[in-house]
């Protein structure tokens, strides 16, 4: 059974002829080489309700380029990156995970919501914002995260 899409970077650099300097890294191309397929794959794993995984990063001694890979992955859906040196695991588990910050807010919003639903109501205002059912899925998948990792 599939649990999760992987994104090889290396594979697919070797398949399509793509030409980089590292494995996940710098490649000379202005903007973000990797996006289109990040966002391809995220989709992909999506609609197959499965997780998307981001791949390496080869240049880990660079930690600061590792953490910005992973936010952009985190930012696209993607619930992890692969490490490939004990140096990026914490870097990964930090981006990937929420903060207590934005697990207070998400609790805060979800009970704002639940509220709003007992009086009837299909949305509610939450910090000067609009919310409503596609924000709860949001919300329940911090929550969800929140809970798994014990925060």
């Amino acid at each position: 059974r599939l649990e999760a899409l992987i994104f090889g970077m290396g594979d697919y650099s070797a398949s399509q002829g793509v030409s980089t300097k590292d494995i996940g890294g710098e490649s000379g191309y202005p903007g973000d080489i990797w996006h289109y397929q990040r966002q391809k794959m995220t989709i992909a794993a999506r609609v197959n309700k499965i997780d998307a995984v981001d791949g390496p990063f080869a240049n880990f001694s660079n930690p600061e380029a590792f953490r910005e890979e992973c936010r952009r992955s985190m930012i696209l859906g993607m619930v992890g990156k692969w490490a490939i040196h004990p140096s990026q695991v914490a870097i990964a588990h930090e981006v990937f995970s929420p903060t207590e910050d934005e697990v207070d807010r998400a609790r805060r919003m979800k009970a704002a919501f639940e509220e709003a639903v007992s009086k009837g109501l299909g949305a509610a205002q939450f910090e000067g914002s609009m919310i409503d059912i596609a924000s709860m899925r949001i919300v329940d998948r911090i929550v969800t995260r929140a809970d798994m990792i014990g925060i």
